[in-house]
């Protein structure tokens, strides 16, 4: 499996495990959407600072 791969299955595990979290808790969906828009946009900002440096 590749980084990418593995960090997708991820992704999705984390969000399917928010939503379980949130209908446990009874938070409302709209506050595990952000939560998640956020976590996503998080690992993948880190992600793209974590590449190699570019030769130029």
């Amino acid at each position: 499996m590749t980084a990418r791969g593995a960090a997708m299955l991820g992704m999705i595990l984390f969000i399917l495990l928010l939503s379980f979290g949130s209908y446990l808790l009874e938070v409302p969906m709209a506050v595990v959407l952000i939560a998640a828009v956020f976590s996503i946009s998080v690992i993948l900002w880190v992600g793209t600072r974590g590449g190699p440096p570019e030769h130029r």
